[in-house]
């Protein structure tokens, strides 16, 4: 059965609660309907369904689908078949309307095995076919992907100017699970140099982005980051409230991070040979590391955050931090101490260049803003 290469496109490019209209409104027995329904259980983390969807899709007469469907399984289940994977690329180059798809899909693959530099490569090359057919969210997606594996490619970067830079665009292109994303990220990062409220901050704004995808991995993620965010801010309760509303999520992954939050609120043993998501495996390796290291204060954090964005000159960040009351002589000298302070405590994240004050490590954006 031929399918609907415009309405293939917007089934690509939709978020889960556009996938469930669209689960409503299409004929049941199309290949455009079926294709719905295995992303909306694979999103949701719905294993049996998808089995059984993939049984049907076997005889649907599309190759591409069908195989594209397995390897959706093989993520969830964490067994990636390279033989599979080496039929999709080659399924690629004679499929111009599903080519995106494909390399989206072989890029999470690649990001399951932690082979981040063929991961980066899928997902560029994913971006690049998506925009030019028009799935415009789907591609802000696939960039997001992009910077992701840089993190872990350069594993002692900061990533906080690239993610703000994808927020916006995100936001632009009203792909707005893919901002939630980037703010996810950030409160990940901010979170790495103990801004604690900055990475809260993030945190809430990437639940609220991520309201459209309710129900999936990511949207999980969010509330078990923000779990994390109470245990290290010592609230207790909050953590507990949250960390047994977690507890509704079949997600095996969302399940591994539970037992990971269960270890740091209770220091109960972790099992061994537990499949973790690379943030969350990172989170189990730093336990302890940071209990000494001091946290950073509203303003060092009002700071970060301002000269995050874009680099900017001392007396745009004396008005930001401190208005125009006071004495430059004196906010001058706040200033210069509070910088003081922040290398102190955070070294080599600020630099000064050309006049600006900015943050280091955006070497990558460049490369962004071209793949973009």
């Amino acid at each position: 059965m031929v399918m609907n290469e415009k309405k293939l496109v917007a089934i690509f490019d939709a978020p889960l609660e556009e996938l469930l209209e669209k689960a409503i409104e299409s004929e049941c027995d199309s290949n455009e309907a079926l294709y719905i329904q295995i992303l909306i259980a694979y999103l949701q983390g719905e294993n049996q369904h998808l089995k059984a969807l993939l049984e049907k899709s076997a005889n649907c007469g599309n190759t591409v689908l069908h195989k594209v469907g397995q390897l959706r399984l093989q993520i969830r289940e964490s067994t990636i078949d390279s033989l599979l994977m080496g039929e999709l690329k080659e399924l690629a180059e004679h499929s111009p309307v599903w080519k995106g798809e494909i390399y989206f899909v072989l890029g999470y693959a690649k990001t399951k095995l932690q082979k981040w530099e063929k991961s980066k490569a899928f997902f560029k090359k994913a971006c690049a076919s998506l925009e030019k057919n028009g799935a415009k969210r789907k591609a802000s997606l696939a960039f997001q992907n992009v910077v992701n594996c840089d993190s872990y490619i350069h594993p002692h970067k900061k990533m906080i100017a690239e993610l703000h830079y994808l927020a916006k665009k995100a936001h632009k292109a009203r792909a707005y699970s893919v901002a939630g994303l980037a703010y996810l990220n950030l409160s990940r990062e901010y979170q790495l140099i103990n801004a604690v409220q900055s990475a809260l901050k993030y945190c809430y704004m990437a639940e609220e982005y991520m309201e459209k995808n309710a129900g999936t991995l990511q949207y999980y993620f969010c509330k078990a980051q923000r779990c994390h965010l109470y245990i290290e801010s010592d609230r207790i309760q909050e953590a507990e409230a949250l960390y047994d509303e977690l507890k509704l999520c079949q997600l095996q992954e969302i399940k591994n991070a539970l037992l990971v939050l269960e270890n740091l609120l209770r220091d109960t043993p972790i099992p061994e040979q537990l499949k973790l998501s690379p943030t969350w495996q990172d989170r189990v390796d730093r336990k302890g590391a940071g209990k000494d290291k001091v946290k950073l204060g509203k303003l060092e954090e009002k700071f970060l955050e301002y000269i995050c964005q874009e680099p900017r000159e001392k007396f745009d960040i004396i008005e930001q931090l401190y208005g125009n009351l006071l004495d430059y002589e004196v906010t001058d000298n706040r200033l210069k101490g509070l910088i003081s302070r922040l290398r102190k405590k955070v070294p080599n994240l600020i630099i000064f260049k050309d006049g600006h004050y900015t943050i280091s490590d955006k070497l990558l954006l460049k490369e962004y803003k071209s793949v973009s």
